[in-house]
């Protein structure tokens, strides 16, 4: 998408643009006033990742918060889980994540958590959202204003919370002498990545892991920005690649081969591993692998699906006690940590599989139920209600099961494909899935086919 694009995206869970056409830092700051007079007394927490305009929405967002009466802790330059985690460290009364994610470097946004570290519910965005549209922030008399103060243990408790996990035993895997190659995007993720690797006895080769914020390849850890990290594994001989995005809740995996496995399976991968020790339920979301139903009945364990968006998942995780869950992104999520996508914690869950079984990452591959999904991408030339896309689905794919949670779900016997407007980028995405790859593509081009016609859209 263009830099010169004039892109405000405003949802339940904040707020995000392109800095200088969009958001900038009286959006910002009216945000942060806005979520400040929201929240209970307390404290607020705050973490970014390391994009340049970084430092700039951070003053803006302290501003809001300290004019509402919040005492603000910062964290510096932190990643989504370990901000979500120092929520409840500091018994906070919500937290502020500056981090656009996967976007690219000229996107910036607010990523809006409540007192119990979770992203904000639909109800709870709302109640936001609707202070800010109607200028009504509290903002206190000087002598009620808050105070800030900075915290710079926040990757250290990070580290040692999953080192206290019980299903992790550092002896075997630094017994493996493991060499990793880790490729943090020059985003937060270099902050604290490398030490946890070399905590838990890793040899460990670094990849765009000084946090600049001038990323050193596009930002999403999919196999397709991944090829000089496949090459440094190569050539170095390395056990095992890792790669997370800038705010370090996605993961992308390289075995020792140099092949960068598709993102679906860095859940799959965990996911399989944790279940053997810690059966229970599972959620993902509609657009997830159907691999991850066969490692479920492999288990014996229920999987639960969503909507997509990480606050869907995590909502019917707490509902259904679940064990594990995430997204297909490369985002695991581990609910005995904290409720959020975690890079870190697929990292651990990783190795530990890895040094448990002596298997190397191809091997855990190997064995995984294989699929081919493909994932295209349209923007719209005029907005098309779920309704018309339901009747489209109905129309075209006649004896399909229809799944009007999120978009549309068409599922045939021979695969699916989802279609959804995409909650980060002004898009609708169409994700189409099968054991073989020639059907998912033409699953996907008939319901591409079918949405230019209804909105004569164009490919992006």
């Amino acid at each position: 998408m263009s830099s010169q694009s004039n892109v405000l995206m405003t949802s339940i869970s904040g707020i995000r643009g392109i800095v200088g056409a969009g958001l900038d830092a009286e959006v910002a700051c009216r945000m942060a006033a806005a979520f400040g007079s929201w929240a209970e007394p307390g404290p607020i927490v705050i973490g970014r990742d390391s994009r340049v305009t970084g430092a700039m929405i951070r003053h803006a967002v302290v501003a809001g918060l300290i004019s509402t009466g919040h005492d603000v802790v910062d964290l510096g330059i932190a990643t989504t889980p370990t901000t979500e985690i120092l929520v409840g460290t500091h018994a906070a009364s919500g937290g502020v994540i500056i981090t656009a994610s996967h976007n690219p470097e000229a996107w910036n946004a607010l990523k809006l958590l409540n007192g119990e570290g979770l992203f904000l519910s639909r109800e709870q965005g709302e109640a936001v959202l609707a202070i800010e549209r109607d200028g009504s922030a509290r903002h206190r008399p000087w002598d009620e204003i808050g105070s800030l103060r900075e915290d710079t243990a926040a990757a250290e408790v990070h580290i040692r919370s999953i080192m206290e996990q019980e299903w992790l035993d550092r002896d075997s895997i630094a017994t493996r002498r493991f060499h990793a190659v880790v490729d943090c995007c020059n985003g937060a993720g270099g902050v604290v990545v490398p030490d946890l690797l070399r905590r838990l006895g890793l040899h460990v080769s670094e990849v765009h892991c000084e946090p600049t914020g001038r990323f050193g390849r596009r930002p999403e850890p999919t196999p397709a920005n991944l090829e000089e990290l496949s090459t440094r594994v190569r050539e170095l001989g390395a056990d095992v690649g890792f790669a997370t995005d800038p705010d370090a809740d996605r993961l992308g995996l390289v075995t020792h081969t140099g092949e960068a496995l598709f993102e679906e399976y860095t859940l799959a991968l965990a996911a399989d591993f944790l279940l053997q020790a810690q059966p229970g339920p599972v959620v993902v979301n509609l657009s997830t692998t159907r691999a991850m139903d066969d490692i479920c009945r492999r288990h014996g364990v229920t999987l639960h699906r969503t909507a997509v968006g990480e606050a869907n998942v995590v909502a019917e995780m707490l509902r259904v006690g679940a064990v594990v869950g995430g997204e297909g992104n490369g985002g695991v999520i581990l609910p005995a940590l904290h409720a959020g996508r975690d890079a870190l914690v697929g990292i651990a869950l990783l190795l530990q599989s890895m040094a448990s079984s002596g298997c190397t990452l191809a091997d855990l591959h190997a064995a995984l139920p294989r699929y081919r999904m493909i994932k295209r991408s349209l923007e719209l030339a005029r907005p098309l209600p779920d309704g018309e896309l339901a009747e489209m689905a109905t129309r075209e794919f006649a004896g399909a099961q229809i799944d009007r949670r999120d978009g549309v779900k068409i599922t045939l016997p021979q695969g699916w494909v989802h279609l959804r407007r995409s909650n980060t980028e002004p898009i609708v995405r169409a994700i189409a899935e099968s054991s073989d790859e020639a059907i998912a593509n033409e699953l996907a081009e008939r319901a591409l086919r079918q949405l230019r016609q209804l909105s004569a859209t164009r490919s992006v």
